[in-house]
């Protein structure tokens, strides 16, 4: 009984790259693993297009000025500048200002309301599915490590079909 030496067994390369995988697979989030919790969080185009689309629609809504009006004030501006003198010059110095301020604030409006949209449906999906922020990150970096195991698994398998075809 002592005299029989038990040797480790070696696992390789690939064996515990796929060993690895099948693990990060096995790890639920919300009934998901990390690349399908991932894929379910994710907007598409169709998504976007239709949350474009509720904005524009809320956004003429609630819009005291129409966009129409600042081209014109916009044109006034312009010309007040070029055209005349001293006190109308910076009148239309004042104008042009206000209204590129506008226009500008009008953009990062929106882009705000995107990025408002997004952030309260990833937290509205992991409070539905009782994920936590901590698990949502380790979700992140274990989809990237499954992705990258994937890739290598992949270069592995190809390997060995090129060695057995030359063999």
């Amino acid at each position: 009984m002592g005299d029989e030496e038990t040797k480790p067994k070696t696992v390789s390369v690939q064996d515990a790259i796929r060993l690895k995988h099948g693990i990060n697979k096995s790890i639920i989030y919300g009934g998901m693993n990390a690349q399908e919790y991932h894929k379910f969080c994710k907007m598409t185009v169709e998504d976007w297009t239709r949350v474009r689309k509720q904005y524009d629609a809320w956004i003429r809504s609630t819009r005291v000025v129409s966009p129409i009006w600042f081209w014109i004030w916009l044109a006034a501006g312009v010309a007040a500048t070029y055209f005349f003198q001293r006190w109308l010059k910076l009148i239309g110095t004042v104008i042009l200002v206000l209204t590129f301020y506008q226009v500008v604030r009008r953009g990062d409006h929106r882009e705000g309301y995107m990025d408002g949209y997004e952030a309260g449906r990833q937290e509205g999906i992991d409070k539905a599915l009782g994920i936590t922020d901590e698990n949502a990150k380790d979700a992140a970096d274990r989809r990237v490590e499954m992705e990258v195991d994937e890739r290598t698994i992949s270069a592995f398998d190809k390997k060995s079909t090129g060695e057995e075809a030359k063999n």
